[in-house]
């Protein structure tokens, strides 16, 4: 017997990841053949009726984008961070 298994283990995970890649490989390759515009102009408001989020997107879809954009906005220098001070308390404030 095989220290940290059986051959059989062996074989089956080989298999796992097998498919694992072969799987991987399908959606990229599916993703990557419609672009990001192709895809956000297939999707129209009767595909969402199955969604938990249907109502809720209707609601607000005046807020929504007619267009989405090309790339991300430009990075407007704003660094947000907390300075830890070693050695202090948590603070936890609960109403």
């Amino acid at each position: 017997m095989h220290p940290f298994g059986s051959r059989k283990d062996e074989s089956d995970a080989e298999e796992l990841r097998q498919l694992y890649a072969a799987s991987t490989t399908e959606n990229e390759d599916t993703l990557s053949a419609k672009t990001k515009k192709e895809r956000f102009d297939g999707q129209i408001w009767d595909s969402l009726k199955a969604s938990p989020f249907c109502e809720v997107l209707r609601e607000h879809k005046d807020v929504l984008p007619d267009e989405i954009p090309e790339e991300l906005p430009q990075d407007k220098g704003i660094q947000h961070e907390i300075d830890l001070v070693p050695g202090t308390k948590y603070s936890v404030k609960r109403q």
